[in-house]
């Protein structure tokens, strides 16, 4: 096992304190901070100080943590569009913000309170990323489980405060299998201390996000520092703490994606109205063929921005009715998620492809943009099985309606 990476994060040992100011405020001003660091977060491999404290300072990783814990509880509509804002700035900033942010969401409701106010409250602040892949074992002693393993993908690992993980329950030297034949899969929440990083994150695309792997063998949870996710229990009555896991992490990806397509549209835009070519007329934004396709480019990112955002507002009003998203607005919800990234994406490339010679001279923003998006692209949560696994729900309600 290697040695931990030691990494300080801003005001280390300080309490850290939700912003007065209105929220759209402190998306705005972290935005404008993140997006001037970018190039220096890219290089480095990692958000800058200077980023993470914007990020910090305006609570961007507490957004969906109960208001009563320091939180903002933002609705979904909110939250996504505060994910977007940051990810249009810098990809990795938004993409960062977005694991962190889940990932106290899912402490927040998860929980017991007392738990939440230790890891979460305004004296800790925590920050918690990491992965639920079930790569690691939790072994049962007395008061909690002693968990170990191995994940990739710890995205934000370099100023998390705590790190959570898909760990199998043992029984004995098997996995422990409920009558459904399904293994219980269990989701500590480890302190940083505790955690072994290990910084290989060297990719084409999200550089800074330090999506380092991470490990931990034989370290002790008590049992309210564990998110059950084969039956997960919810302590908070308010709409956005029963959502669920998924739609949260639904809701945090597709923000993403139309980020990076909201701003692959502004930069193609900047770079057609002053770059000409031969045939073109005076522009290449001014040749009709251009207009023809940035026109439906636009159309297909307000058309997939208002699906997931009206799929969300629905979720959120069903938990606030039933105080849980039902198995039908789930297929949708992974429908929607899954669509959502894929026209993003095309966008990106659409813009790429029409920023010419612009695009592969550094530094290239639309070049960033476009490494960014097909990273991301890759994500298991958006991968187009997620259309498959969702049909089904979609097939039976058009049957419906075309006998209705």
């Amino acid at each position: 096992m290697t040695a931990s990476t030691s990494v300080t994060t801003p005001n280390e040992g300080e309490p850290r304190r939700a912003s007065s100011k209105p929220l759209q405020q402190r998306v705005a001003e972290a935005c404008e901070v993140v997006r001037s660091e970018s190039a220096a977060s890219r290089a480095g491999g990692r958000l800058t100080d200077k980023a993470v404290e914007a990020v910090i300072g305006a609570g961007l990783p507490w957004l969906l943590v109960a208001t009563d814990l320091g939180g903002d509880g933002c609705g979904l509509e909110e939250y996504f569009g505060a994910i977007e804002d940051l990810t249009c700035a810098d990809g990795s900033a938004g993409w960062t913000v977005m694991a962190a942010s889940g990932g106290n969401g899912i402490a927040s409701s998860s929980i017991p309170p007392a738990a939440a106010e230790r890891i979460l409250g305004p004296e800790s602040r925590g920050i918690i990323v990491g992965a639920a892949a079930p790569t690691g074992k939790a072994v049962p002693t007395e008061g909690g489980y002693l968990m170990s393993g191995r994940w990739q993908f710890g995205s934000g690992a370099s100023f998390a405060t705590h790190f959570v993980a898909g760990c199998l329950q043992m029984d004995s030297d098997e996995q422990l299998v409920m009558k459904d034949g399904n293994p219980v899969l269990l989701m500590p929440i480890i302190p940083r201390e505790e955690v072994v990083t290990h910084v290989n994150w060297d990719v084409v695309g999200l550089q800074a996000t330090a999506s380092w792997d991470y490990e931990f063998t034989d370290v002790f949870v008590p049992h309210d520092q564990i998110v059950d996710l084969t039956d997960p229990k919810t302590y908070r009555a308010e709409p956005t703490q029963r959502i669920g896991f998924l739609v949260r992490v639904w809701a945090g990806h597709t923000a993403v994606a139309l980020g990076f397509a909201k701003r692959a549209l502004g930069e193609v835009a900047t770079i057609t109205l002053s770059k000409t070519r031969v045939g073109y007329g005076k522009s290449v934004a001014d040749s009709d063929i251009f207009k023809h396709e940035f026109a439906q480019r636009v159309m297909s990112y307000e058309a997939a921005r208002a699906v997931i955002v009206k799929a969300l507002v629905a979720a959120e009003e069903e938990a606030g009715l039933h105080g849980s998203v039902s198995a039908a607005s789930h297929d949708r919800l992974r429908v929607s998620n899954a669509w959502v990234a894929q026209v993003s994406d095309e966008i990106v490339q659409w813009a790429y492809s029409w920023s010419g010679s612009v695009a592969v001279r550094r530094p290239s923003e639309i070049a960033n943009v476009r490494d960014d998006s097909a990273v991301a692209a890759t994500h298991l949560y958006v991968d187009r099985i997620n259309l498959v696994e969702g049909a089904s729900t979609l097939l039976t309600d058009w049957a419906t309606k075309s006998s209705s």
